[in-house]
């Protein structure tokens, strides 16, 4: 399952994530988007949210139920599973 991670802090780095999740069961990916105001270099920072995935439903489950709305790196987070997104439309 692939859960949104959203209201996180920019210095947050992609170690710790994994490690935090990593707490609730088996992490296979963290997708960690380039925070926006370091465009064009490599950072480990986020630019607010990450997508985590953990392979088996109950441990996702688990993993929202413990940190959901929980202060994690300085900030109260949202996690959720993650939906998919909708194709935009051109004008």
């Amino acid at each position: 399952m692939i859960l949104y991670i959203g209201n996180l802090a920019p210095k947050t780095a992609h170690a710790d994530l994994r490690k935090k999740f990593e707490a609730h069961g088996r992490v296979s990916e963290v997708s960690v988007p380039p925070h926006p105001l370091v465009r064009g270099k490599s950072s480990d920072s986020v630019g607010g949210f990450a997508f985590v995935t953990l392979p088996l439903a109950a441990e996702a489950n688990a993993a929202i139920k413990a940190l959901h709305g929980k202060e994690l790196f300085g900030r109260v987070v949202e996690v959720r599973k993650a939906q998919a997104a909708l194709p935009r439309r051109r004008s």
